[in-house]
């Protein structure tokens, strides 16, 4: 059949269509090149590759070719450096595909997901994908594709966003795939008659699924999608699952396997049958010649279809139900917690003894950094396990988003459960470049609203995907926030998306000046969050002109720095003199600490103490000045 003798759509009813296989991984067999390299960009680069590929998968027998476009909108090339090669790579991929068959296969131009989490876990907000679907889509439509096809999406919100963004664009057939797991369900937790619905309501023309499962796994799947589907259905599944092979990945499915569930395929009612990741020509000629060989009647649905039951929907997610001790007391008593002074390597020894020496004077837990500063330090998990093991007192682990993917993140945090940890303290994270390694890639994948919104959700049985995990985590999750930000409404604008995202109290920077504090719990009184007031005792008065001068977001007023400066008066003498100059600072910066906490313990309800340099005994000497009672720390 000839694409140019009648549309899509006509021709995906009149006879099962057999689609194309892989692109990307044949380019990386074919080519050598990395798997993480832009593949679109070889329009560009190697055409005459691409178009090789296209005219071996026609030469087998696909009706079908897809775009090598998977991925090439603003946001996926951006990630390349490509934002601007949108048009002229989207364009030459349709031509390309044209080319290759002479004209005479129908071409379906290929759009991937974005590859970035949407706001508001990600940065990507639904109009910021809407547009750059759009864009995509109108630069196929412009280089001659005969229908759009969307591809391995998994989450519903972005998928909406691509069918309107195409929608917007042109009025060509859309194929709409979303991938799933082996559990029979999306990774965002739909089931297989839900996505047909969901997908059915959108408005598309074809229905399918793609990607991430063989073809054994996505029979049962497919079955289930036929017993409510009143639309065309398709299917490119992968050729099993991939192996590592020194520098390259390889399938082991063979060509006769495949040709086997094909026919199957078509015997359920799917009218369109392609493959994905590890599918050669090979494979395709292999499909190819199985459902030429089937007669047309066998194809139709109808008794062939195996009546499956629908699968038990998940059981709903525990109540919390090991709440920390901390998340009991903030917001009814005092709390104090303490920030540890985390040294380079990996002996704990000063760490453990602090805390215990902080155990022993009341405080109700420890803090313990994430990197802070861009540093290389032990990792907070390990450090506050031990201490929670050894010392008996609890511990708020900070977490940055600077250094971790969302996979990586979510893995640590559940090994953060597993331990038995229930606080964090979630934080963006300070950049690489000002730090120990400043060439070091910051990732910064989700900001610290969006791994609030995660961590929510594991406290309701959930990870980011909506997959279960089983037992629920049951983190009490504070966030940052800085009363001297330069910009405060943008300041507390953030925070409230941070309070939307299911966080539980706040912990500030350090300041100095109650009315600064006074105006700052003015300024968020609408979010009710509970607040740990940040306190940096100074140590000495080069101390504090250095945060003063040189740390962003700290703010010394004149005064206090000048109570300082007038307490070192004689550190410029003899050693008596020294001596006495160094203890009369020391105390002047914890007199300045006291006023603080004595002014501000009744508005908040906690007090976050960063004594610097390991004086852990300032600690205790605040405490009672301010007139805080010493409080018995419960062991974990």
């Amino acid at each position: 059949m000839d694409a140019r003798d009648t549309d899509f759509l006509s021709a995906l009813e009149a006879q099962v269509l057999v689609g194309d296989g892989a692109m990307g991984t044949y380019l990386h067999e074919r080519s050598g090149l990395p798997l993480d390299r832009c593949f679109p960009e070889q329009n560009l680069s190697h055409p005459r590759l691409v178009e090789e590929i296209h005219a071996e998968y026609f030469a087998a027998g696909s009706h079908v070719l897809r775009t090598n476009t998977y991925g090439a909108h603003r946001v996926g090339l951006a990630q390349h450096g490509l934002a601007d090669s949108v048009r002229k790579i989207n364009i030459h991929g349709a031509r390309l595909a044209r080319q290759a068959s002479e004209h005479r296969a129908w071409i379906l131009g290929c759009i991937g997901p974005l590859g970035r989490p949407l706001a508001p876990i990600g940065k990507v907000s639904l109009d910021q994908a809407r547009a750059a679907f759009e864009e995509q889509a109108a630069f196929l439509a412009e280089g001659g594709v005969d229908a759009l096809v969307i591809e391995t999406i998994a989450d519903m919100a972005e998928m909406e966003a691509a069918v309107a963004g195409t929608r917007a664009a042109c009025d060509l057939p859309l194929i709409a795939q979303k991938t799933f797991t082996e559990d029979g369900m999306t990774l965002m937790g739909q089931f297989p008659g839900e996505v047909v619905q969901a997908l059915t309501e959108l408005g598309v023309d074809v229905i399918g699924a793609n990607c991430s499962l063989g073809p054994h796994a996505y029979t049962a799947i497919l079955e289930r999608m036929a017993l409510v589907a009143d639309l065309p259905l398709s299917v490119f599944p992968t050729a099993g699952v991939p192996m590592r092979d020194r520098n390259t990945v390889r399938y082991e499915a063979s060509p006769r396997y495949l040709a086997q569930h094909a026919v199957r395929f078509a015997q359920i009612g799917v009218r369109l049958i392609g493959g994905c990741c590890g599918f050669t020509p090979t494979h395709i000629a292999a499909v190819a010649a199985a459902l030429a060989e089937q007669d047309e009647s066998d194809t139709a649905r109808g008794d062939s279809i195996h009546r499956v039951t629908r699968i038990e929907s998940a059981r709903e997610p525990q109540e919390l139900t090991e709440r920390s001790e901390l998340s009991r007391r903030m917001g009814r008593d005092l709390v104090v917690t303490v920030e540890m002074d985390i040294p380079r390597g990996h002996d704990m020894s000063t760490l453990v003894e602090g805390s215990r020496f902080l155990k022993d004077h009341g405080v109700d837990a420890v803090n313990i950094t994430d990197g802070a500063r861009a540093r290389l330090r032990l990792h907070p998990m390990v450090i506050c396990h031990q201490i929670e093991q050894e010392v008996g007192i609890e511990t708020i682990m900070h977490y940055a988003c600077r250094d971790r993917n969302v996979l990586g993140m979510q893995s640590e945090i559940l090994g953060a459960a597993a331990l038995g940890l229930r606080n964090l303290l979630i934080v963006s994270g300070d950049p690489t470049a000002i730090g120990d390694y400043p060439k070091a890639t910051s990732v910064f994948e989700v900001d610290s609203s969006g791994l609030t919104r995660i961590v929510t959700g594991m406290n309701a049985g959930r990870d980011m995907a909506g997959n279960l995990i089983g037992r629920p985590t049951s983190f009490y999750i504070a966030v940052g926030a800085n009363p001297m930000a330069e910009d405060m409404d943008e300041e507390i604008e953030r925070l409230r998306h941070k309070a939307d995202a299911g966080a539980h109290c706040v912990y500030t920077q350090p300041i100095f000046e109650l009315s600064t504090l006074e105006r700052f719990l003015e300024r968020i009184a609408h979010l009710h969050l509970p607040v740990a007031l940040g306190v940096l005792p100074l140590r000495t008065a080069r101390h504090a002109e250095f945060l003063h001068n040189e740390v962003p977001g700290i703010d010394i007023p004149d005064e206090i720095r000048a109570r300082m400066i007038a307490a070192a008066d004689g550190e410029h003498g003899d050693e008596a003199a020294v001596a006495a100059a160094k203890r009369a600072q020391t105390e002047t910066g914890v007199a300045v600490a006291v006023e603080l906490v004595q002014a501000a313990k009744s508005m908040v309800a906690g007090i976050y103490l960063m004594p610097p340099f390991k004086r852990y005994e300032m600690v205790p000497a605040i405490m009672e000045g301010a007139g805080i009672e010493r409080r018995k720390t419960a062991a974990k």
